[in-house]
């Protein structure tokens, strides 16, 4: 009898353990599956793709950051590769301009290469040296891709991460940017980020960043710099649209709008230290510019990008006008890349212009263009 029991109870631990075991594959692969929604539905995609095996001088750095994925926060690791010659770059008076690229864009950034990205326009004798840097992930089109290598080994001024190129992921993209300048070029202390599809005026932006340091002599304090948009309703649908999983509020803080803005270094630095410890979202000029700005109580200045009158004179030829050259930039729907060639001969030929605005400038103590 006695024996009948052991193997009756042995019977049993048999079964539960059999039914254990389905359950824990079953839950396993349930979290598989959010793991693999999370990669092709996620707010920040952030798959680890494979560097080309030709790529024989990759510096490797792993990175683990935090991701929303309906309303949950998840860890996520994996490995940026650079590829820049950070020795060209790391001198006190760049104004680096960093511009996040898709891998099919080679044609914008062939016009910026031309037009305003044209290092021959800038020398000694202007307060900055603008030095563009393109930023870009990986396509996983290996012709488009391949494309790109032999575009940085022709240019050199691109920064190329491992990860899957998509709009979700430009804030994983300036994220990774950022670091990869705190810790390869110590000597930086002026950036602008500008998307591609932008007409930048660096001139006039030099001439704004000095006042700034006229403003406090002794040290600039840690700021961000652009055309301020207040009180913008947060958007639950479309290309732009947050759930409020994600964000609850119906408005955002105050921020620079996106397609550029200036930050200094230690603007940089301290958005970089809260956003270790936050997940990423998805809009990268909220996320930078408002959220960890106001987090960080950092000061934003107002400037506005351009006016009606200046785009209305650069489309008829008037650029000379001083009022037509007192602009920051101008969006693509406003002012087409095929028009860009003649406009920058125009504003690179009256250099001397913004030379003479940087001696007489406008201080910034207006409270009414500053948000913390």
């Amino acid at each position: 009898m006695a024996v009948l029991m052991v193997i009756w109870i042995a019977l049993w631990c048999v079964i539960l353990h059999s039914i254990a075991s389905i359950s824990l594959r079953q839950q396993k692969g349930n979290e598989a599956a959010r793991i693999r929604a999370l990669h092709s539905t996620s707010v920040i995609h952030a798959r680890q793709t494979s560097p080309a095996e030709n790529d024989t001088c990759l510096q490797r750095h792993t990175v683990e950051t935090k991701m929303w994925y309906e309303g949950v926060v998840i860890k996520k690791r994996f490995t940026s590769v650079m590829w820049p010659n950070s020795s060209q770059l790391n001198y006190p008076r760049i104004l680096l301009i960093c511009v996040p690229s898709a891998p099919g864009n080679k044609s914008s950034r062939q016009i910026i290469r031309r037009t305003w990205g044209d290092q021959s326009c800038f020398d000694q004798n202007d307060f900055l040296l603008p030095r563009v840097l393109f930023v870009l992930g990986l396509s996983g089109n290996t012709t488009q891709d391949d494309g790109v290598r032999q575009e940085r080994d022709k240019y050199g001024d691109i920064l190329l991460f491992n990860f899957d190129d998509r709009y979700y992921n430009l804030t994983l993209k300036m994220l990774l940017a950022m670091r990869w300048v705190s810790e390869k070029l110590p000597s930086v202390s002026h950036l602008l980020k500008a998307d591609d599809d932008v007409f930048l005026n660096p001139y006039y932006w030099m001439v704004k960043i000095r006042s700034l340091e006229l403003t406090w002599p002794n040290k600039t304090p840690p700021c961000f710099m652009g055309n301020i948009l207040r009180n913008t309703p947060v958007l639950r649908t479309g290309k732009w649209g947050v759930t409020e999983k994600m964000y609850s509020h119906p408005v955002y803080p105050a921020y620079c709008n996106g397609p550029n803005y200036y930050f200094n270094r230690q603007a940089m630095l301290a958005v970089l230290g809260i956003a270790n410890t936050t997940p990423l979202f998805h809009l990268e000029d909220v996320f930078f510019t408002g959220f960890l700005a106001t987090e960080a109580s950092l000061p934003r200045f107002s400037v506005f990008w351009e006016t009606l009158s200046v785009t209305r004179g650069i489309a008829a030829g008037k650029i000379q006008s001083p009022v037509n050259r007192s602009f920051l930039c101008l969006t693509a729907s406003e002012y087409p890349a095929q028009k860009w060639p003649q406009a920058w001969h125009l504003i690179s030929t009256h250099r001397a212009f913004y030379v003479l605005q940087s001696k007489k400038l406008k201080l910034f103590r207006d409270k009414d263009k500053i948000f913390w």
